[in-house]
């Protein structure tokens, strides 16, 4: 007959630790080129914003220069301006990229909608033809979109962080 000790019998839970799952150094490395990313995005923002304010503010006509309305270009002024602190002041790496793929793809419907026009009025007074905004646009929603997929390794992160994401930017 063997003698078992009450030690040995007991069921007691272990403690689970509920740390933040570790990345790998992969991972790392494509949060930090994000973070750089988005850091030279708000820059990119900021003078869009300011280009637009500065015609805003100097030209009585400028409706007419930029060919949209004032109260639109205050708007896409305010969103550039807004997304761009978001950027270098939010520490959630998924918000900072919902944010720019919302603007940058609001950007681009709208871009591609002014597709032949001379400009589209995204950089105030400076007149670039909207086709080249267009494709720069959809050159950082693709830039984005691969790297949430490559940091995350599945083809349904940018899915994943959208829902994440979503809490830190309400």
């Amino acid at each position: 007959m063997t003698h078992t000790s009450p030690q040995a019998t007991s069921h007691k839970p272990q403690a689970t630790s509920h740390k933040p799952q570790e990345r790998s150094s992969g991972q790392r490395t494509h949060l930090v080129t994000l973070r750089c990313i988005s850091y030279g995005l708000a820059i990119v923002l900021l003078i869009a914003a300011l280009l637009k304010i500065h015609l805003l503010l100097t030209d009585p006509l400028a409706s007419l220069k930029a060919g949209r309305p004032v109260w639109l270009l205050w708007l896409a002024s305010l969103a550039e301006l807004s997304v761009a602190c978001l950027s270098v002041h939010c520490k959630s790496h998924q918000a900072i990229w919902l944010a720019n793929v919302l603007i940058f793809g609001a950007f681009a419907i709208f871009s591609g909608a002014s597709f032949g026009d001379d400009s589209c009025g995204c950089l105030g007074a400076v007149d670039l033809p909207a086709s080249w905004l267009f494709f720069l646009d959809i050159a950082v929603l693709s830039c984005m979109l691969l790297l949430c997929i490559r940091i995350e390794g599945n083809f349904y992160a940018p899915l994943q962080w959208v829902k994440s994401g979503t809490r830190f930017l309400v």
